[in-house]
């Protein structure tokens, strides 16, 4: 008996939460052409802060054959270029977002491992290329420049990761 009564308390539960998310979204979809229209100069402002904390981090790390070194050249590269990017966005008028804070790096992952800040560093770098490539503004070549250096870090990562095995 019991049973019977919780059975429509949750369906209402449930349909009552997607009514909810479905009116959540509806309100916060952007008209088409919005992100062409309007610079995601976030999106290159948050990378540039997350790519200068992993710059920092694994500088602190063991070599692995030469691959962390080479990482760290090209995020010094990809770096270089957003600091570009954003200067190409401030000279053609793009609007910036506050950020805030500093870009969360978690290092919670392959918690225990040495090798541990390799791979956060990895799928850190992963994120921003996807980040990057979402956003439609070309930035002056900045922007491809970037995900050109931030796919050949991730190469070498991935390279230091298969080094330490």
């Amino acid at each position: 008996m019991r049973l019977l009564s919780i059975v429509p308390a949750a369906l209402f539960g449930a349909a009552f939460t997607l009514g909810a998310v479905s009116i959540a979204s509806a309100q916060y979809q952007q008209p088409p052409g919005y992100y062409q229209s309007h610079p995601r100069i976030h999106d290159i402002q948050w990378v540039k802060a997350g790519v200068g904390t992993v710059v920092l981090t694994l500088q602190e790390h063991r070599d692995y054959g030469g691959h962390r070194g080479a990482a760290l050249n090209y995020l010094h590269y990809a770096n270089r270029e957003l600091r570009f990017a954003i200067d190409f966005a401030q000279a053609h008028g793009y609007q910036f977002n506050d950020l805030g804070a500093a870009h969360p790096y978690n290092e919670g992952e392959w918690r225990g491992s040495p090798d541990r800040p390799v791979f956060n560093a990895q799928r850190h770098v992963q994120v921003w290329i996807d980040m990057l490539q979402r956003d439609g503004r070309d930035y002056g070549g900045h922007r491809a420049a970037a995900i050109d250096n931030l796919q050949r870090a991730e190469g070498e990562l991935t390279a230091a990761l298969q080094a330490g095995e």
